[in-house]
């Protein structure tokens, strides 16, 4: 009975989600504990926009593996907190792009010293090669669901 109950321990999809989730309670902590209002489901959507300013709502839920509406949710908030402004696409008036404010910019030299510093704990005593194992079999694991 007791192999049964806990199975679900030794899978890695378990894993995955678990240390995932616990990462990013452990960086919205370290955001709060600074005075920055960021949570879990905010941070990826601007760690996307630093890297490329200007996506759409779609795009961003894609690349987050998030839906459409949380993704909505979340830019409505930073829209609120001055950190991203949606802006009429050219090519396609129904579409909205999503745009870094000069206070969105900003705050990436801010809070990525946060989230490195967040990630070196969570990645402390780990032989880099089985962080590089870890990593490549996760890829092929999001590319075997992903065909």
């Amino acid at each position: 009975m007791e192999n049964k109950k806990h199975a679900h321990k030794k899978e890695v999809g378990f894993h995955a989600n678990r240390t995932g989730r616990l990462m990013a309670k452990h960086l919205t902590k370290i955001f709060s504990d600074k005075g920055v209002d960021l949570n879990g489901d905010q941070w990826p959507i601007l760690l996307h926009l630093w890297l490329e300013d200007g996506r759409n709502q779609q795009d961003l839920a894609v690349s987050i593996f998030r839906d459409k509406a949380t993704v909505a949710r979340n830019i409505h908030f930073l829209e609120r907190e001055n950190l991203v402004v949606r802006v009429t696409d050219e090519n396609d008036k129904r579409n909205k792009k999503i745009y870094l404010t000069h206070k969105g910019k900003e705050l990436e030299s801010k809070v990525m010293p946060m989230a490195l510093q967040m990630k070196q704990k969570a990645l402390d005593g780990i032989d880099p090669k089985e962080i590089e194992i870890c990593n490549k079999v996760l890829e092929l694991i999001y590319n075997n669901l992903n065909k």
